[in-house]
């Protein structure tokens, strides 16, 4: 291969071209992506991280960084397209940092998402070929599929203020204003807001200081008396005209909330909630209710169950794929009528029941006291007597509960981040046969369930693509006790 004059002919080993920062790369293959969807290559023993790209791809590229056993380099061009790659229906791919593998082939990624599902699995769980688990199960909906998205205030890269979601690999904020994986209706909320927060110059957060910070919709699959509905979520930060802007935003809610006053077939927006939070942390969550125009919970259905859900709980973003995952867990649960049920990170009580039917007992557990009222008041509605939800730290009650009979299984489905330490040297002392462990983080599962061995080892998993067009999976494992 012919090297740029910026490529130094000399070798630090046998392996290792010795590369600058700024050195073009005339060709390579990419043969990999990362973890976070960009594209990978290797030259002579050395890992290429690239901006982009996709498996099967040829490119030119410039290196950008430079490490002993790496360097990071973009794509200047591309010398030959993937035979996996596929047109972007979304008009800000190349902005947005979100569906990042929209651009390859749904087939070609749910296969690679599969294989570093396996290699997750396998090399951090030291889960055996047998415990693996096949194929994804492929999302129902390729579009308009989920069911909430969360959207910043913020400012462009002119400093004009924005409401939308983050650039790619950046802070700014770019306007969104057509997004394939919500329902469209979402567009026409962002509009409407943007136009309501410029006529009264309500300021934007940056980072340290403004007022308004994340805009939540949730767009939820069931419709209610036949017609579907939206509700709305407004975070904001503490402001010294708080009062004056909370005051503004109660005004707005109250002209959106209800029926479309023109007749079309547009949602019914039934509620809008406003959260004030503190911290300067980056997360589209609240930490204390300033106020409720309308209704603060919707109804969302999986399978033959509707479920009341508050705007605050957690709830799978993907219905369809939800209702697949909630199946197979019962079916792995082959319960028979006569075991007892722990469920810990409940929530709304959703997987509990699916399983409540055929258990003797179901005792719920999760840290959102707002969740647990509404797991209550499902179980009530559902006509569930053998189901009890109990509010607090989940390793606290369950320590609390180690000396009274353990159960015949348990579910997990923990945060991001995974199981504590603590919880998981509770679950090693306890006599239970099966645990079902659910997680959107393959990583922290792999982690846990290496932290679970001897006494507990894989037995099966199975795989559920709850967010196609990223690089995330939601996975499902089977582990029985095998000592103690």
């Amino acid at each position: 291969m012919h090297e740029d004059n910026n490529v130094k002919a000399g070798r630090d080993s046998a392996d290792f071209i010795t590369l600058d920062k700024g050195a073009l790369i005339p060709c390579l293959e990419i043969t990999d992506l990362t973890l976070e969807g960009s594209g990978l290559a290797r030259i002579d023993g050395r890992v290429v991280f690239l901006d982009g790209g996709l498996p099967g791809a040829k490119v030119s590229a410039r290196v950008t960084e430079v490490k002993k056993k790496f360097c990071h380099a973009e794509v200047v061009e591309v010398i030959e397209h993937s035979p996996d790659e596929a047109e972007p229906f979304c008009p800000h791919f190349d902005l947005c940092g979100g569906c990042s593998l929209q651009n390859y082939s749904y087939p070609a990624a749910l296969s690679w998402k599969g294989k570093q599902l396996g290699q997750t699995l396998s090399r951090i769980g030291r889960v055996p070929e047998s415990g693996l688990p096949p194929l994804p199960a492929a999302s129902p909906r390729l579009r308009a599929f989920r069911n909430k998205m969360s959207y910043a205030f913020g400012h462009d890269e002119q400093g004009n203020p924005a409401l939308g979601l983050r650039k790619r690999g950046g802070r700014t904020v770019f306007d969104v204003t057509g997004c394939g994986i919500q329902d469209n209706a979402a567009m026409h909320i962002l509009q409407k807001v943007r136009e309501f927060s410029a006529r009264h110059s309500i300021p934007h957060w940056d980072g340290r200081q403004g007022y308004l910070r994340h805009l939540i919709i949730h767009t939820p699959d069931l419709a209610q008396n036949g017609r579907k509905v939206i509700m709305l979520e407004l975070i904001t930060a503490p402001h010294p005209s708080s009062r004056a802007f909370s005051s503004l935003w109660s005004e707005f809610a109250k002209s959106v909330v209800g029926p479309d006053k023109s007749g079309a077939p547009f949602p019914i927006i039934i509620g809008s909630a406003h959260w004030e939070r503190k911290s300067r942390a980056e997360l589209a969550e609240g930490e204390r209710l300033l106020g409720v125009v309308g209704k603060k919970t919707f109804f969302e259905s999986f399978g033959d169950q509707i479920l009341e859900v508050p705007c605050n709980s957690f709830l799978q973003t993907n219905t369809g794929t939800a209702a697949l995952l909630y199946e197979k867990a019962a079916s792995l649960a082959n319960l028979s009528g006569t075991e007892s049920v722990w469920d810990l990170y409940c929530g709304i009580g959703a997987v509990s029941f699916q399983l409540a039917g055929n258990a003797s007992s179901i005792l719920g557990i999760d840290s959102n006291r707002e969740s647990i009222r509404a797991a209550r008041k499902n179980s009530a509605s559902l006509g569930f007597a053998n189901c009890a939800f109990e509010a607090g730290d989940v390793a606290e009650l369950v320590k609390k509960r180690l000396g009274e009979p353990h159960p015949d299984l348990i579910i997990l489905d923990p945060p991001r981040n995974g199981l504590c330490e603590e919880l998981t040297s509770i679950l090693k002392k306890l006599t239970t046969s099966r645990i079902l462990y659910i997680s959107c983080d393959p990583a922290t599962q792999a982690r846990d369930i290496s932290r679970l061995s001897p006494e507990w080892a894989v037995q099966s998993s199975f795989a559920f693509d709850m967010f196609p067009h990223t690089t995330h999976l939601e996975n499902i494992v089977l582990l029985q006790r095998v000592s103690g």
